[in-house]
């Protein structure tokens, strides 16, 4: 049974999309409801021992030439630091880097005075779909110079793994069932039925109170890093780690992708490089099949 605080969250987004005159038909009520009950069962399976270990495929094929790693997770979590640290660090098989484009597609929205959520999502989706196909011949081409030995290209934060970003904007009503479906369409599209390509897909997580800290006071809060936003994509990243961790139960069919939760919380940030770049380095030996999952992760949790 869906507890009384998870009913009225919905009932309050309902409520405040029909003053904002959205529409919002039965089908999408239900869905608040259903989204926030499925967010509830993570919550009480939550198992944070499971925080750290590495999820390797669990459907083998045969290796491919390039390796995708995309990393997602909280504000401030440190993604973006750690991953461009990650890149300058290695002088043997440089990965190809795409950064995060939320921000400039965001502001070029503010600009036009013309911001809404469902609007940044589409534009998003249709930058990120070209940007995705040029990097993998940008990753094929360092590897084949040398200068890219792994074929690894790095993304921080494809759009289309990111669910709990979006399953967070849907639960607070910035966007519509609608476009968070297409989200969920594009993640099954890409991770599951895509067979040219290795993925990694790390989620990198700290709690709400400490992403607020970690903000410039000259920066401030805004449409997502506020205490309002922040606990409801926590939420929905604990609710996304289990889902991973359970992906067959939960999404019956077989992961084919590699699946890391890394704790970013450590205030030392070349403490946060080294637990990111651990499993980075992990997950792509993991992809080799050289060694167990089990001596893999014992590995990790004893260093």
């Amino acid at each position: 049974m869906l507890d009384r605080q998870r009913w009225w969250n919905a009932v309050e987004t309902t409520v405040m999309r029909q003053q904002l005159h959205q529409e919002i038909t039965p089908f999408e009520k239900q869905t608040l409801l259903d989204e926030q009950y499925q967010t509830q069962i993570a919550m009480q399976s939550f198992n944070s021992s499971e925080v750290g270990k590495i999820y390797t495929p669990q459907t083998i094929g045969e290796r491919n030439d390039i390796c995708v790693t995309s990393i997602i997770g909280m504000p401030n979590a440190g993604k973006t630091l750690t991953s461009e640290t990650i890149v300058e660090t290695r002088t043997m098989e440089a990965p190809l880097l795409m950064q995060e484009v939320y921000r400039e597609e965001k502001e070029k929205l503010d600009k036009s005075k013309e911001f809404n959520f469902a609007r940044l999502y589409e534009r998003l989706l249709n930058r990120q779909n070209i940007e995705f196909e040029k990097a993998l011949k940008l990753g094929r081409l360092g590897a084949n110079s040398g200068l890219n030995t792994e074929g690894h290209v790095m993304f921080d934060r494809l759009v289309w793994t990111d669910l709990p970003m979006a399953r967070a904007h849907f639960l607070i009503g910035n966007i519509d069932h609608p476009t968070l479906e297409h989200i969920e369409n594009e993640f099954i599209s890409h991770l599951l039925y895509r067979n040219d390509t290795d993925n990694i897909l790390i989620n990198c997580i700290i709690k709400p109170e400490l992403a607020i800290s970690r903000q410039s006071p000259s920066e401030g809060l805004g449409r997502i890093l506020n205490p309002i936003f922040l606990p409801i994509l926590y939420e929905q990243s604990l609710r996304f780690h289990y889902e991973m961790v359970n992906f067959e139960k939960v999404f019956k069919l077989k992961r084919p992708f590699t699946y890391a939760t890394v704790d970013m919380s450590s205030p030392d940030r070349v403490e946060r490089f080294r637990s990111l770049e651990k499993v980075i380095n992990w997950s792509l030996i993991a992809q080799d099949n050289i060694y167990t999952i089990e001596s893999i992760n014992e590995f990790i949790t004893a260093n």
